[in-house]
């Protein structure tokens, strides 16, 4: 009897004596599975991962207080990126592993918040942009404030609690965490608009996930170098003392915010720039006219033009992997016969979102300019 496709010879691959039990052993699974089931590339890379977690392995306390004994460090972080990777029920892992839904709740919140913490900082580090090099290579965060206005409460004391005298309106506040590549990592409760900066910060519970060596880039508002763990440094714009900044402040000033404002861009320029040039294609309009009459225009366009809108933005997001796996698992390459109208689109006849590549401008019948492409 044939050996399946995606399982390796037991006797190239052995498998640990507590793993005997497992029915779905890392050990005895191919690339082609190792990469579905986790998202990491290969066997090799699964197994760099292990490495670092075994490092650790007499250290890490468990979520549930008891540690797993029987049951290998490889299977238990098998486990733990199978479950973020495919979001499997407890009880379907449990019969995967041969193992009690208490233990899966043990090892997938354990291995969790340990493979967050070993991989974070290598991942901060390798997606840094430029501007933050190499004046602030070890920025860990930027963090600031965001008011969302409310009615004003019609008790008294209330009302004065949420009114913030910075925004003028009564208004609630979030402490919002961004790392460098732009991406949100940290958001905290709500706060009365009253409430200064520093304040949301010491009570939002930042300051335990920050670590000796950090740094963190914040506006003016955030005095939290006192508060802030030892170790941590706080990059903040000079203050404007006897009536003229010094040329190092200057310098300082124009520093923080050109990353801060680095930042700030960077959650909404990719997906604008891909809004815009899907406009453009839709409605054939030149890349020189002004977008907001153009993307005003969509709410009056016939429904399948809105749909092909609609697709343009899901497969930008797909192929730049902005969009959740089941989008990215649709999509397919689709060389066509002749020079397309659109470079991404959904084809009428298939389930699956399908792209050109290759294509760096669409030239449209009579419109005299490409579009850019998206």
């Amino acid at each position: 009897m044939e050996e399946p496709e995606d399982v390796v010879p037991q006797e190239s691959c052995p498998v640990n004596r507590k793993d005997e039990g497992v029915i779905y052993s890392p050990a005895r699974l191919s690339d082609e599975v190792i990469r579905m089931e986790t998202g990491l590339p290969d066997k090799a890379m699964f197994s760099r991962v292990v490495g670092l977690v075994q490092r650790l392995e007499g250290s890490i306390v468990y979520a549930a207080g008891w540690r797993v004994e029987g049951m290998t460090m490889e299977s238990q972080v098998f486990m733990a990126l199978m479950k973020v990777r495919q979001n499997y029920t407890h009880l379907h892992l449990t019969q995967l592993f041969s193992c009690s839904t208490a233990t899966v709740a043990n090892v997938v919140k354990t291995f969790i918040h340990l493979l967050h913490r070993l991989l974070f900082k290598t991942m901060n580090r390798e997606s840094m942009p430029a501007s933050f090099l190499p004046s602030a290579s070890n920025c860990r965060i930027v963090i600031d404030c965001t008011d969302i206005e409310v009615a004003a409460p019609k008790e008294m004391d209330k009302a004065k609690m949420v009114y913030s005298v910075y925004r003028g309106m009564h208004s609630f506040k979030v402490l919002i965490g961004v790392a460098p590549n732009g991406v949100i990592t940290y958001c905290s409760s709500l706060f009365p608009g009253s409430v200064s900066d520093k304040a949301i910060t010491m009570q939002s519970g930042l300051l335990e996930h920050l670590e000796a060596g950090d740094k963190v880039l914040a506006d003016k508002g955030f005095l939290i170098s006192d508060i802030v763990p030892d170790g941590v440094s706080v990059n903040i714009p000079p203050f404007l003392n006897n009536g003229k900044f010094t040329e190092s402040e200057v310098r300082a000033t124009r520093e923080v915010a050109r990353n801060c404002i680095h930042v700030e861009r960077a959650n909404a320029r990719r997906l604008q720039i891909i809004q815009n040039s899907a406009a453009r294609i839709i409605t054939r309009t030149k890349s020189s006219d002004h977008i907001t009459p153009v993307l005003i225009q969509l709410h009056w366009l016939p429904v399948h033009y809105r749909i092909q809108y609609k697709t343009l933005l899901l497969t930008y997001k797909a192929l730049h992997n902005l969009a959740p796996s089941y989008l990215c698992d649709l999509l397919q390459e689709y060389t066509p016969s002749a020079q397309p109208l659109l470079d991404y689109y959904v084809s009428p006849h298939h389930d699956s979102l399908q792209w050109v590549p290759g294509h760096s401008a669409v030239q449209h019948p009579g419109s005299g300019t490409p579009s850019p492409h998206t």
